[in-house]
């Protein structure tokens, strides 16, 4: 809930029983604190509630009044004492069989329910508990809170956190909530409940059924309450006493809570199977919970109030009902997307950023093997034409940027004047002299001749080329792509970039390659040397007429000389020796020189551009060096502090980045240069620990922002034409994954009977401070759907099957946006885990059974009145089955009729006094053995020891019962038995009852008001108003004969005639 702007912050009482609801409250006031500067906003309280002193004692961030202690001291002397009392009204309703295990008390509640209840009872006594309750809303209502900071309701929120595993919530929390609703006039209360399933693999092999045990009967407890106002006969409204005087006692007037969400091991997907959406750490859950109970107390939820509101009316209205079950359980889940724009302190960040120094800093070796760079360099001499080596790849690539071999025959043939028979021009013939020494024809002067640049402006126009190629397409392509020739790759470790040392050496390996063509570019030079000196004696010779034969020598492999009257030139061709032809063989070789001399110049600068390189790269690795020296420095000083501070990394967080640092980002050759090694030079205050923080800084920005990513990412899903999902689809799953309610759903073969409502919010920027200035509402709109809340919204209702998300705005998110999610709501029966289903399993409902075949020394329920109500009870939780009212009162009034010919076959009835007794079926579906004897292998459903507690217990399973009694049709078919069907079941009211009941039914007394009276009475009524339809239908029928046989007559009458 960081950086909320304008957070505001609703009257809230946040109350946790037990150590589940402890350390839930715990977390959540430390993320309060973190959300607002370290402080609790003055409207927010919390109690901390245990049976457990030395547990309370331990959580050092609540004051002693935040903590209240209800272990119980000598607890069973406390039992007995109030034994004495005539009415005993104090524990009335602590079952009697788990008195024995009050002494659990002086240490917890020893996972036994009634213990909690007990615990309550005698911290209330002295009304201890209410007047803490009452003093605590008395602190949150009167205090003067600045209105910037409070988020105005009617009623004060009460919002509790318990599991119902063990003893101290699962006991506490029903009697807790009746003296909060005593204590506190306005109030609303939530309640927040972890499952059994989320401590299977915490306690102790021989407490996992009692876990679930606790569980199943915390259920059907709750159920029975939140059915108040339903059916007043069915669910009576339940006592609590918390001492022996009247005033002590509360009796329940509403139903213990507004909303209740449950909180399940595994979430409610598709498939259940799947353990990537398991919590398999309850800490893990209980910071989502705390997550989601720090939403509701705020405004950002409460913008929402007329949606949240709407859902709580229908839930009261019974419109997610199933049958005659209440729905008053809901799921709860919530997820963040985030793009982490890191903290320059952030451990994270300062990491990654060492571990890019590292990659670019660590010894020239990678991945375990050498790199060839000789071979790189070799690549480059080659595919940038600088081999003059001499090798079988030499082209004379250099040498010819001045000119070609055939272009300087053609232009020293020219100046000698023997192309085309051409006199040699007077300028020329100056300059043409027999001694070397004296030829002052320069090269600037052939390349003039040639049309070609002059040798400074070939020499730095290649200068450059090569500065260009060494940088561009070497040093800057290794450094930021890891490539050397167009797609040849280096591989850098982790993929975050060559090291220096690498670079260097490949430079130094490029340099020994140059310096192997500048020296063999030498010896050529020498050789022409004696070419040139060999060719000036000819001419000398010749022009002295004393001209011997030229020996025949040779040249770079090429033959010249005379002989027999000819002379083969240095470009090979024979032609007649004359002198003009060793004037342009001695001048060709002058030029060769030339042109070397201007080559090894160029050699010279490139080579000193490379050692200039080469010591640009040494200083910024040395520089690299130290700052990463200074960011590990750092980085344990970071590490040693979130230690200390106990840092916990998001678990319901999916998070995004324009890069990622920790994969695969590397440091630039333009940010070294210009970002790093540029300003050190330059700044004195520039230091390495500096300039580590500035890189910190650089990497940060280019982060990126959410809404960025979100756009980018609904542009790449548009333009996605293969099946395969794009990396913000797959983000965006992950999250929706995530923020799946913890409540699984069983429909148990109800089918569309079962109303789950989802309801999806966004909670993000969404632009709505930016629509101020807007002129219409197509304006605001573009706006919305730009902004983070707007993008990501688009992005769910592609994914999510249509379903409707709803936008909150929330200032100041721009990076983060969390979903929301709430399925409302389903009757307890309906939740996966809890009821035995069609498919059997492991369940609530199945471990209590299980219990209730054993000989029990004590029971999983808290309170005696629901104790007697649900124990015995079948499937309580499971809705009436769709048999109509008026059908159930029928089929039970004609079964009792069919008992009463024949007591064996459907309802049994073992009576105690009047109509109470023991009434029982027997099914084979529905029933259990009641007997050890091995002869006896029917199962009997005990339908209640009361009659209305038999109809109703019959009327609820009555579809099934019927399957198991298939002749039962047959014996109430009024058309094929219609004799037998008015002697068996056409009778009075009072004729049903002496059937029934027997002669002195008429003897019995009941209050006007007592639910046997009313029984007795709706089921008479039923028999005289069946009565009186059955005789009425037969006089219609006998009036219809009657008229069918008149007209026969008279048509045989009319026939005769």
């Amino acid at each position: 809930m960081k950086k909320v702007k304008e957070l505001r912050y609703k009257r809230t009482m946040f109350v946790g029983l037990g150590g589940a609801g402890a350390k839930t409250l715990a977390i959540l006031k430390k993320e309060i604190k973190e959300a607002n500067d370290g402080k609790i906003p003055n409207q927010i309280k919390f109690l901390l509630i245990d049976t457990n002193a030395t547990d309370l004692a331990n959580y050092k961030d609540f004051d002693c009044c935040e903590k209240v202690c209800i272990a119980v001291r000598e607890p069973w002397a406390r039992y007995k004492h109030d034994e004495h009392i005539p009415t005993h009204a104090t524990h009335e309703f602590i079952p009697k069989q788990n008195t024995h295990s009050l002494l659990a008390l002086e240490r917890g509640a020893g996972q036994i329910r009634s213990n909690g209840h007990f615990a309550v009872i005698e911290n209330q006594y002295s009304n201890k508990l209410m007047r803490v309750f009452r003093e605590t809303a008395d602190l949150i209502e009167d205090i003067d809170v600045d209105g910037k900071t409070l988020e105005r309701d009617p009623k004060l929120e009460v919002r509790l956190v318990f599991s119902i595993a063990g003893g101290t919530g699962s006991g506490t929390f029903l009697p807790i909530a009746m003296l909060i609703r005593a204590a506190i006039r306005h109030c609303e209360l939530t309640a927040y409940i972890y499952s059994a399933t989320h401590y299977e693999k915490i306690v102790e092999n021989s407490a996992k059924a009692s876990v679930m045990q606790n569980a199943y009967a915390s259920l059907v407890e709750l159920d029975y309450m939140m059915h108040y106002g339903r059916n007043a006969l069915k669910y009576e409204p339940i006592r609590f006493t918390y001492g022996p005087e009247q005033n002590q006692h509360i009796d329940q007037a509403s139903r213990p809570f507004e909303e209740v969400y449950y909180i399940d091991k595994r979430t409610n997907l598709p498939v259940s199977e799947s353990t990537e959406f398991v919590y398999n750490e309850l800490k893990r859950i209980q910071e989502n919970t705390a997550n989601v109970m720090h939403l509701a107390a705020t405004n950002i939820i409460s913008a929402h109030t007329g949606t949240v509101d709407n859902v709580r009316q229908k839930i009261m209205e019974g419109q997610f009902d199933v049958g005659d079950k209440f729905a008053w359980l809901s799921g709860v889940g919530l997820a963040e997307i985030f793009l982490d724009q890191k903290n320059v302190d952030q451990v994270e960040l300062v990491g990654a950023v060492c571990d890019i120094l590292a990659a670019r800093t660590k010894e020239a070796t990678l991945s375990g093997e050498q790199i060839a760079y000789d071979e790189i360099a070799t690549n480059f001499i080659r595919k940038y034409r600088w081999n003059e080596s001499g090798d079988e790849f030499d082209q004379d690539e250099v040498l010819r940027n001045f000119f070609t071999k055939e272009s300087l025959k053609n232009a020293c043939q020219k100046i000698i004047g023997t192309k085309n028979n051409q006199e040699t021009p007077d300028i020329y013939k100056k300059k043409i002299l027999t001694n070397r020494s004296k030829v002052d024809y320069t090269l600037d002067d052939l390349l003039i001749e040639m049309s070609r640049p002059e040798k400074e402006k070939i020499i730095n126009n290649e200068l450059n080329r090569f500065t260009s190629d060494l940088l561009t397409n070497l040093v800057k392509s290794l450094i930021d792509k890891d490539l050397y020739n167009e797609g040849i790759a280096v591989r850098s470790v982790d993929n975050k970039g060559l090291s220096l040392y690498v670079i260097k050496e490949i430079l130094i390996a490029i340099r020994t390659a140059l310096n192997v063509s500048h020296k063999q570019l030498e010896r050529e030079k020498e050789a022409y040397e004696l070419k040139e000196k060999e060719v000036v004696e000819l001419i000398e010779n010749s022009l002295n007429n004393n001209a011997p034969t030229p020996p025949q020598r040779s040249f770079l492999g090429i033959k010249f000389g005379r002989n027999n009257n000819t002379t083969q030139t240095s470009i090979g061709q024979n032609a007649p020796a004359t002198i003009q032809d060793y004037q342009v063989d001695a001048l060709q070789y002058y030029f060769f020189q030339k042109r070397i001399e201007a080559a090894c110049e160029l050699y010279k600068k490139c080579i000193s551009k490379v050692e200039e390189l080469e010591t640009t790269i040494y200083n910024w690795l040395e520089l690299l060096k130290e700052m990463s020296i200074e960011g590990n420095k750092l980085l344990s000083v970071i590490k040693q502090r979130e230690k200390n501070t106990s840092a916990k990394k998001e678990e319901n967080r999916v998070e995004v980045n324009m890069i990622d640092v920790n994969d695969g980002y590397r440091l630039l050759y333009d940010c070294i240069k210009d970002e790093l090694y540029e300003v050190y030079k330059n700044d004195n205050n520039a230091t390495p620990i500096f300039l580590f923080k500035k890189l910190c800084r650089l990497i940060q920005s280019e982060l990126g922002t959410l809404q960025i990513y979100l756009s980018k990412g609904i542009a790449e899903i548009d333009e996605n034409k293969s099946c395969k999902r794009t990396e913000c689809q797959t983000k965006v799953e992950r999250l929706i994954d995530l923020s799946t309610p913890t409540m699984q759903v069983d429909y148990h073969g109800y089918g569309d009977q079962v109303h789950v409502d989802h309801f999806w919010y966004v909670m993000a920027d969404c632009g709505e401070d930016s629509t101020n200035n807007c002129t219409n509402d197509e304006e605001k709109k573009e706006i919305r759907d730009k902004s983070v809340g707007g993008l990501l919204k688009h992005i769910l209702e592609q994914n999510a099957l249509d379903q409707k998300v709803n936008l909150v705005h929330v200032p100041g998110w721009n990076n983060k946006a969390v979903l929301y999610r709430v399925d409302s709501a389903v009757p307890a029966y309906f939740v996966d885990g809890v009821c035995i289903g069609e498919a059997g399993g492991h369940t609530l409902e199945g471990c209590y059974e299980e219990l209730k075949k054993t000989k029990r020394t004590y029971t999983p329920f808290s309170h005696e009145t629901l104790r007697k109500k649900l124990e015995n009870g079948i499937t309580v939780l499971k809705p009436h089955d769709s048999t109509s009212e008026e059908m159930a009162l029928e089929i039970w009034v004609n079964f009792q009729i069919l008992s009463a010919h024949n007591p064996n076959r459907y309802i049994r009835f073992e009576s105690v006094k009047g109509t109470k007794g023991v009434y029982s079926i027997l099914t084979e579906q529905l029933g259990e053995k009641h007997t050890g004897e091995l002869s006896e292998r029917s199962k009997v459903l005990i339908l209640g020891d009361t009659r209305k507690d038999a109809y109703d217990t019959f009327s609820r399973y009555c579809q099934t019962l019927l399957s198991e009694y298939p002749q039962y049709n047959e014996e109430v078919d009024a058309i094929q038995n219609a004799e037998n069907y008015e002697e068996k079941f056409i009778m009075t009211g009072e004729e049903y009852m002496e059937l029934v009941i027997g002669e002195k039914w008429n003897q019995l007394r009941f209050a006007q008001e007592d639910p046997e009276f009313l029984q007795l009475q709706k089921e008479m009524d039923f028999i005289d108003k069946r009565r009186k339809a059955y005789f009425e239908e037969g006089k219609n029928q006998q009036n219809l004969r009657d008229m069918v046989n008149a007209h026969r007559e008279a048509f045989l009458a009319d026939s005769k005639e």
